[in-house]
């Protein structure tokens, strides 16, 4: 196999293995007993799951994106459709080429970036957007223009492309990123208020503001309790209450546990901490398990049915570690149980931050964007560790202070007690910044009555939200609407090319012109 065709392998994501138990009579249909989800065929056999549109490259002459201002959900620009039938069952979707894509430079983003979406079973997933079911009606998180809300959005169409120009990777000083194509454009806040898009060439490094949406989850819509069951019927079976103490036994499992032996049968947590031993005791006690340790590092229990169920959901290996996928639809007790017993495990809370840190990018990603959903502005950085002669990269998980009153309860009482006065601090640095429209900064002036500030919000083009709540009254409607906007703003760091790609992946919208992507950031739809 020569280079090129390993290449093209490696990124035929239709290669990829499939996860779960699955059963179904008709081609495409989807179903799972595991929280899993795949496509089968009409045999009840896993066929290709990831089968995105194969659609070419936008024609010359595209509008440029970067001088067009929105102001409705949907972007007006006319397409000329052709109709074109998917093999392997698949239904028949449109073809269009894009009005609102840089022909020079290609648009659509990397199939990396992740993506949150919910299948047609009601199922919840955050993946790569390579890896999105491609068959099926499927919801993913898009922003309505007014007022500035996330929420799950229907997807009419699902594209894959040659990828015509070199991607960019566009960091905020946030420690947000996102990898798209040279035309891709992002969103940005236009001199009247309205939202616009931004190509990456036009954005300036230090200015330029993006805005991170707060997105809008269907928490608690999913089962209330979990079957742990074995196929064979042995050991064990019982169901658990996806409570609190629920999430903590999760949470701390990916944060310091393992499932290791034959069938994943033995559970272990490593924790020095005594009081974390003892309430991870007490929950396993609850459940009719025994449990078997030391006093000092570890404790675990024997039961093969919820040992594979951690295995399976959470991962095995540090590495490998994500959030369960039935987490986005459990209820809320559960979710933020979760969040307690992984910083409870894994994380630090010291020097006024609350941080952790992980060897997998996939529960960095997923932990952002779960906090995310909460109210919880937070980040994560990658750094490249060396150990033992083997360089690993390590992520860096940080919560700011932004939203940190909604940050969940932590089982461990010493941390609890320092997130407790991190929560009480008063900020002195707001790093929660709204840009303030050109032709409103008069009125926003006036209404601060501060020169310091008025010199600032001329000389910068935002403020802080604290300081705009104090004079929240006195503000123009919209700059008010802007306030209260579950909507944070990142300003963009740095615009770095690196390097070609297979394949970018973009998505039509039925209501809205725009997808979220990363963490938060909104790319603009352009099928």
């Amino acid at each position: 196999m020569n280079k090129k065709e390993q290449t093209e392998k490696e990124d035929d994501v239709s290669e990829r293995p499939h996860k779960g138990n699955v059963t179904a009579k008709t081609t495409s249909r989807v179903t799972s007993n595991n929280y899993d989800t795949a496509v089968v065929d009409e045999n009840g056999k896993k066929a290709d799951r990831f089968l995105f549109e194969d659609v070419p490259h936008c024609k010359d002459g595209s509008a440029d994106p970067g001088t067009q201002v929105e102001t409705e959900d949907q972007t007006q620009a006319e397409e000329v459709p052709t109709e074109k039938v998917l093999t392997g069952g698949g239904k028949v979707l449109s073809e269009t080429s894009p009005e609102s894509c840089d022909s020079r430079n290609g648009c659509g983003v990397a199939g990396d970036q992740m993506v949150f979406w919910q299948s047609a079973d009601g199922r919840c997933h955050y993946t790569p957007i390579r890896d999105m079911l491609a068959e099926g009606e499927i919801q993913t998180v898009a922003v309505s223009r007014s007022p500035l809300r996330a929420d799950l959005t229907a997807v009419s169409r699902r594209a894959k492309r040659p990828a015509g120009g070199k991607l960019v990777e566009i960091s905020t000083r946030e420690g947000m990123s996102a990898k798209v194509l040279q035309g891709q454009c992002l969103l940005t806040m236009a001199g009247d208020g309205t939202i616009r898009k931004i190509r990456p060439d036009e954005m300036a490094e230090g200015k330029t503001l993006i805005p991170r949406a707060q997105p809008n989850i269907p928490h608690g819509t999913g089962p209330h309790t979990l079957d742990l069951k074995t196929q064979t019927g042995r050991g064990k079976q019982f169901e658990i209450l996806l409570d609190r103490e629920a999430g903590f036994i999760f949470g701390m499992y990916a944060a310091e546990g393992s499932a290791a032996g034959r069938g994943c049968k033995s559970v272990s947590f490593g924790m020095g901490e005594k009081q974390l031993r003892k309430r991870v005791e007490s929950v396993l006690d609850r459940w009719g398990l025994n449990t078997w340790g030391n006093d000092d590092t570890y404790m675990g229990t024997t039961c093969t049915a919820l040992g594979r169920r951690l295995a399976k959901t959470c991962g095995r290996g540090a590495e490998n570690k994500r959030i369960p996928g039935f987490l986005w639809t459990a209820p809320r007790p559960f979710q933020e149980g979760f969040i307690s017993g992984y910083f409870s495990g894994d994380g630090t809370v010291n020097g006024g931050e609350i941080c952790a840190t992980t060897t997998s990018r996939e529960m960095a990603e997923g932990m952002v964007f779960l906090l995310g959903s909460m109210g919880v502005r937070a980040s994560y950085r990658t750094y490249e560790i060396d150990r033992e002669e083997r360089y690993l990269d390590q992520h860096l998980i940080k919560v700011y202070q932004e939203g940190i009153e909604n940050f969940p309860v932590l089982a461990l009482t010493r941390k609890q007690k320092r997130a407790q006065k991190i929560k009480a601090e008063e900020t002195k640095i707001s790093r929660d910044r709204i840009p303030v429209p050109k032709g409103l900064k008069t009125e926003v002036v006036r209404a601060m009555k501060s020169a310091d500030l008025s010199h600032s919000i001329y000389e910068t083009g935002y403020s802080s939200r604290p300081r705009l709540k104090q004079a929240y009254g006195d503000l123009p409607d919209r700059m008010q609407a802007l306030v209260q906007a579950p909507v944070w703003w990142e300003v963009v760091d740095s615009v770095e090319q690196i390097g070609p790609t297979q394949r970018a992946y973009d998505l039509g919208m039925q209501q809205r012109s725009n997808f979220m992507m990363s963490g938060g950031l909104l790319a603009h739809s352009t099928s």
